[in-house]
Parts: structure tokens; C-alpha cells; sequence
């Protein structure tokens, strides 16, 4: 094979792994825009349990002041272990989302294409030389 050859061939690879790269691109972004608003939504509604724990904990405590004995304690400490099985619920399945969207066998598949233009690359220069 003559230079203009490899130079040619190398161009042809170039431009395959740029559309490769968009198509990847858009199959991901596909993914994503799949996996954002159910992130988002479990996002919202841990804001929103967090603040009912805190609010039932600072209730909790003004009660705690004006009442030292009774049943208010015991309903509230419900309250506030219920609230947080909850919080633990959502934030279970917030892990799980993140985990989802980290891509990766993309990454995987990514090193491994990398890997192998490499050893092409290697296997093209010791071929010229």
C-alpha cells in the first residue's frame, strides 16, 4: 500500500468514527431524556419529605417543651420514623436512577474501541516503517 492509500484509509476511519460517535451520541441522549424526569421527580419529593422530617422533628421538640408526658410523643416519633422509611425508600431509588444513567457498558464499549484504534494506529506505523 502506498502512503496515499494509508492517508485515504485513515480518512475513511476518521470520518466512520465521527458518525459512530454522533450515533452514539444521539442513542444516549435518547437514554437520557428517558431516565431526567423520573430523576427529577424523586428529586422533588425527597426535598419535600426531607422538610416534613424536619418539621415534624422541630414539632417534636416544641411539644417536647410544653409536654413532658402523654401520648403527643409517641404519635409524633411515629410520625418522624415513618417520614424517614420513606426518605430511605426514595433515596434507594435515587441510587438505583444515578446508577442507570452512569452509562456504563457505554464507557466499557468506549475503552475497548479505544483500545482497539490504538492497535490499529501501532499496527499501521509498523507496517510503514
Amino acid at each position: 500500500m502506498s502512503s496515499l492509500e494509508h492517508m485515504e484509509q485513515l480518512g475513511t476511519n476518521f470520518f466512520r468514527l465521527i458518525k459512530s460517535h454522533i450515533r452514539l451520541f444521539k442513542l444516549e441522549w435518547n437514554l437520557a431524556k428517558v431516565s431526567i424526569l423520573p430523576l427529577i421527580f424523586l428529586l422533588i419529593s425527597l426535598f419535600i419529605l426531607c422538610s416534613t422530617t424536619w418539621l415534624t422533628l422541630l414539632a417534636l421538640i416544641t411539644y417536647s417543651i410544653d409536654y413532658f408526658f402523654g401520648n403527643l410523643f409517641i404519635g409524633l416519633g411515629i410520625a418522624i420514623l415513618f417520614n424517614l422509611i420513606i426518605i430511605g425508600i426514595v433515596a434507594c431509588y435515587l441510587k438505583q436512577m444515578v446508577l442507570q444513567m452512569q452509562f456504563i457498558q457505554t464507557r466499557q464499549q468506549l475503552k475497548k474501541l479505544t483500545r482497539n484504534m490504538h492497535h490499529v494506529k501501532n499496527a499501521q506505523i509498523e507496517t510503514t516503517n
